[in-house]
């Protein structure tokens, strides 16, 4: 991308797409960043000139940013106090951080007419300090039919304009607006950076690399975890298995998935994954491989025992219902009924 700038080869309209927590935003803000700055190296930004200390402030007059809302006619310059302190905490931020920060968790964000209204007015201005105008658009899924206002200007941006566009899933961009905007795939971040960085922040390092490799290359995965230690998960965990086996059980199994239920997408995925690499060593066990091994020796025993309960052919089945799983959390489907069916596949599965 480096290049690209150096070369003058600028697309007026790139789609950055990553999964939440991989760092879509903080790229973006980082191209913005290279693009403005006053004395870039090959490689990067300076990091001190003028133009790179007001984007790391978020205060540069040439970069705005629209995001989702919560009401009619909010849009968002009206919460630009809440969003630089929420990218200030986390730029890996995700959706329903967000809508946490402004007081708005359960209800349906979007990008509005009016909203799109401002990007018109503000682009429509000369830039006052920059090479760019850089308008970030952070949840373009979220901007539905009136994004086909956008169209023109899109296509066509006045000179020296540069739109970046920020979402987690292309499937849900209008067609419309991905045909018009270069898309750039960011990848999950590679385990041994998430495990550097989160010996960083003070974790020991068999932890580390165990909560990394449960993150799925998310950041925000990471931190969920080491904020919900592994013994949390581990407890949870165990009794979710537990409880699946019995018929006898189902009130006080569907008194722990309505627990769980409770976690949010995000948390409820970790928990999932965890599952999935449980399930991975459990599988090893009989090998006596390093990778049976986890950090906490309560979970090594409890392998022990569930070890002796599955087959590989049992264990993909598993992986399977789990994965479907995941999959369900992230379109926002009912979690009691996804939790519910997945304590049943156990169930039928273990059972056989």
């Amino acid at each position: 991308m480096a290049t690209t700038i150096a070369e003058g080869r600028i697309a007026h309209a790139q789609l950055f797409v990553g999964a939440e927590g991989t760092g879509a935003l903080p790229l973006a803000l980082a191209y913005a960043t290279l693009v403005n700055c006053e004395n870039p190296s090959a490689e990067d930004s300076c990091g001190i000139c003028n133009s790179c200390n007001k984007i790391n402030k978020l205060i540069h007059s040439d970069l705005h940013f629209t995001f989702p809302t919560v009401g009619k006619d909010v849009v968002s310059s009206d919460l630009m106090e809440e969003w630089r302190e929420s990218v200030s905490e986390n730029p890996y931020m995700g959706y329903r951080d967000w809508v946490l920060k402004i007081g708005a968790e359960g209800k349906q964000g979007n990008i509005n007419t009016k909203e799109t209204a401002d990007i018109f007015r503000r682009l429509s201005l000369k830039a006052l300090e920059g090479k760019f105008k850089i308008q970030i658009i952070w949840g373009v899924e979220y901007l539905k039919e009136q994004g086909n206002k956008l169209l023109k200007i899109l296509e066509e941006p006045p000179e020296g304009t540069l739109f970046i566009l920020v979402c987690e899933d292309p499937n849900q961009v209008l067609p419309t607006i991905l045909s018009r905007a270069q898309v750039v795939q960011i990848p999950p971040i590679d385990y041994n950076s998430l495990t550097n960085a989160l010996i960083a922040e003070g974790m020991d390092e068999p932890v580390a690399k165990q909560t990394a490799s449960l993150s799925s290359g998310s950041w925000l995965m990471a931190l969920s975890l080491s904020q919900n230690s592994s013994n949390d998960l581990f407890t949870y965990l165990k009794d979710f298995l537990n409880l699946s086996l019995f018929d006898s059980k189902v009130p006080e199994r569907i008194r722990l998935i309505d627990s769980l239920s409770q976690w949010g997408r995000e948390p409820l995925k970790l928990f999932l994954n965890y599952l999935i690499d449980m399930l991975h060593k459990a599988e090893h066990i009989s090998f006596q491989t390093n990778l049976a091994k986890t950090a906490f020796p309560e979970e090594n025993a409890f392998l022990e025992k569930f070890a002796k309960m599955l087959t590989p052919y049992k264990a993909e089945l598993i992986f399977k219902k789990a994965n479907d799983a995941i999959m369900q959390i992230e379109r926002n489907g009912n979690a009691k009924l996804v939790l519910f069916n997945l304590s049943l596949s156990v169930r039928n599965v273990l059972a056989n």
